[in-house]
C-alpha cells in the first residue's frame, strides 16, 4: 500500500524531527486533491473585454470571472485595466478584497497610489472613484454588489455576480466553449 493510500482527509500525522517536511508536504498534497474541483487554471479561460473611455479615446477593460457563489452573492476575478481609465463613483454594499498583481491605481480623493504587490480592502458601505494610473493586473473578491453613482449620489447602475456571470457565458459562447465548460464552486 503506497503513502498516499495511508493518509486522506482527516488523518493527521505526526512531523518527525527527521524528514518531518517530506511527510506534512505529501499529506497537505493529499488534502488538496479534494479541491481539484476548485481549481481554476486562469491562463486558459478568455478575457471578457470591452472598449472603455479614456482621456483621447477608448482602450479595453477585460474581466476573467473565477468563482461565482449565487447564494452569498460572492465572486472572484481578475481584472485587466488600461492607463487613464476611472471607474466611476460607486458604493460598495460588501466588502472587496484586491491585489495589485501589475500596475497602480488610486482613489481620486487620494494622492496616495497602490502599486504592484499592493493589497486594497474596501469595507462595506465605502464610495469612490477609482483612477487607473498605469496599465492594471489585479485579483479582486468582491463580496456583493457595488451601485454606480451619479454626481448627485442617486443609483445609475449596478455590479454583481449575476451580471459578470451572464457575460461571462457569453465570452466562453464566443469562444466555442459551452457555457457548462465552466463551473462556479457551489
Amino acid at each position: 500500500m503506497g503513502r498516499s493510500e495511508l493518509l486522506g482527509p482527516g488523518t493527521q500525522k505526526e512531523a518527525s524531527s527527521q524528514g518531518g517536511l517530506a511527510e506534512m508536504t505529501e499529506e497537505r498534497a493529499i488534502v488538496a486533491e479534494a479541491y481539484l474541483d476548485r481549481l481554476v487554471d486562469a491562463s486558459t479561460l478568455p478575457w471578457i473585454s470591452q472598449q472603455v473611455p479614456i482621456p483621447g479615446g477608448t482602450a479595453v477593460q477585460a474581466v476573467k470571472l473565477l468563482h461565482a457563489n449565487p447564494a452569498t452573492g460572492q465572486y472572484a476575478m481578475l481584472g485587466r485595466y488600461p492607463a487613464g481609465l476611472v471607474i466611476p463613483r460607486h458604493r460598495h454594499l460588501a466588502a472587496v478584497h484586491s491585489w495589485i498583481l501589475d500596475g497602480a491605481w488610486r482613489f481620486a480623493d487620494s494622492e496616495r497610489s497602490a502599486t504592484s504587490g499592493c493589497y486594497s480592502y474596501e469595507e462595506l458601505g465605502a464610495v469612490h472613484t477609482l483612477v487607473i494610473e498605469a496599465d492594471t493586473v489585479a485579483f479582486h473578491v468582491i463580496g456583493g454588489p457595488q451601485v454606480v453613482l451619479d454626481d448627485d449620489g442617486g443609483v445609475v447602475g449596478l455590479w454583481d455576480w449575476e451580471g459578470t456571470q451572464v457575460a461571462w457565458r457569453r465570452a466562453l459562447a464566443d469562444v466555442g466553449l459551452a457555457p457548462t465548460a465552466w463551473r462556479p464552486a457551489p
